[in-house]
């Protein structure tokens, strides 16, 4: 995390004249312009995988194609990926005691067994997450924001929950290259929070040219 003190707002502040406070204000009405551009940039570019994930799950496991969770946002919105789980993973998970506590942990399972299994090459390549480009587009998401999360995941953020609902959820974030599955719940939610006290164009650089080196090893953010 030491690396980050060279993306802060102060450098290009200085350039432009700007503080960083305001400088920061400015770059967050930018941003959703420079969202939806390249959202539907990459989302042409990524059509024939998103089409090829569809197949694979609708080839290899009977139910919907698509998978929509209500995320915490300004309104909530439904934040949508390709569907990587068995259609029955909710009542899976709620019956085996030891499998909901581990889940609870970390919000996450290694080796989840509820995983289909074209689910896992979808994941490792998070394929799944392209249909979240159309949350971009929507002004619901940003390309680079604190991680998606669900209404009920707020309660980890306490009393600075309003904060991290000041700015929108990203489909790549502080969180995911900082260690990403490795990290506990507490530590997720101080990087988050991080971000959106510190949103910046130097910052979103930084994080983005850091997720190709993350995505190479990735695993499903949702």
């Amino acid at each position: 995390m030491g690396s980050l003190g060279i993306v802060g707002g102060n450098g290009l502040a200085r350039g432009t004249g700007l503080k960083p406070d305001l400088q920061r204000r400015a770059y967050r009405h930018v941003k959703p312009c420079l969202d939806r551009f390249f959202a539907l940039c990459l989302l042409v570019f990524l059509m024939p995988w998103l089409l090829i994930g569809l197949a694979a799950v609708a080839a290899t496991s009977p139910g919907p194609l698509m998978h929509r969770r209500r995320g915490a946002g300004r309104p909530s919105f439904d934040v949508l990926k390709i569907r990587t789980m068995r259609v029955d993973a909710d009542e899976q998970l709620n019956g085996d005691p030891q499998m909901r506590a581990r889940w609870l942990e970390k919000r996450k399972l290694s080796n989840d067994p509820r995983v289909i299994p074209v689910g896992r090459w979808l994941r490792r390549w998070a394929i799944d997450e392209i249909p979240q480009l159309f949350n971009v587009l929507r002004g619901e998401m940003s390309l680079i924001g604190p991680r998606p999360i669900s209404i009920g995941e707020l309660d980890a953020y306490g009393d600075r929950a309003s904060e991290l609902l000041s700015v929108k959820p990203g489909l790549t974030g502080l969180w995911q290259v900082s260690g990403r599955h490795r990290l506990t719940i507490p530590e997720r939610v101080e990087l988050d929070l991080r971000y959106a006290r510190e949103t910046s164009l130097p910052l979103d650089l930084w994080i983005l040219l850091q997720t190709p080196r993350i995505w190479l090893g990735i695993e499903s953010g949702w």
